[in-house]
This record gives C-alpha cells, structure tokens and sequence, in this order.
C-alpha cells in the first residue's frame, strides 16, 4: 500500500511565521508500572542545544531548530530532503502529570523524556464541635 500526499498531511503542515515546513517528529508515548509518562522523540541530527522544552498550562512544546547551513561548493541537487530542519511536537497531557517531576535526555538519536504523576495532595481535615 502507498501513501498518498493525502495520507501526509497530517506530517507537514506550513509554519506562518516563516513560511518554512514544520516537521513532526516520529514519536512514542507510553507509561511504566509505576505510572511515569515516557515520551520518546526522534532527534537524530540535534543536539541538545537545538532543542527546546516548555511546559504551557498541559502542554508540553518540544521543539527542534538547525539552521541552514551555508555551502562553499555549490551543489545543483537532482532532489534535495535535507536543508534547515524544524520540528515542534505538542503533548497533551492527562491532569496527574501537570506539576510531576519532569526530565530529559539525549542518547543515540533519540529524545527520552520522563514525566513522574505528582503526588496527590493530602490534607487533614480539622472537624469541629
């Protein structure tokens, strides 16, 4: 089965602001045990310089940026995939993780971050007479 330009829309999608094409990183989300979020992003190329994380209310902003690298020879390219490359990947996540321990790492390519729950609030409840 071929995908069609239709299929991959939901990869691209054109960034107003400067006009370029904003990738979507293959991505994988999943939980452990003892319920700490993983969130796995293909980063192969950045490093950790060209990557920014920010927390907005529930979502978490993942964002990657190289800039274009300017050539001193010249190439006339019969197909060309590879120039400036931008990403930026927005997770949603569920209410227990907001305020959770958040951390993350670059190894072999790949962006690994983790998202402990926070800890339920507890309070005692003083009963009057």
């Amino acid at each position: 089965m071929f995908l069609t330009n239709r299929d991959l829309e939901w990869f691209f999608r054109p960034v107003q602001s400067t006009g370029k094409v904003a990738r979507y990183p293959l991505t994988n989300l999943g939980t452990d045990k003892e319920g700490v979020l993983y969130i796995e992003v293909a980063v192969a190329g950045f490093d950790k310089e060209n990557i920014t994380l920010e927390l907005k209310g529930s979502q978490l902003h993942i964002k990657g940026s190289l800039p274009e690298v300017a050539e001193e020879n010249k190439i006339e390219y019969v197909q060309q995939h590879i120039s400036s490359l931008d990403f930026e990947r927005i997770v949603v996540m569920q209410e227990n993780y907001i305020g959770g321990e958040i951390n993350a790492n670059v190894k072999n390519g790949i962006l690994t971050i983790t998202v402990k729950p926070k800890e339920p609030t507890r309070k005692l409840i003083a009963i009057s007479e």
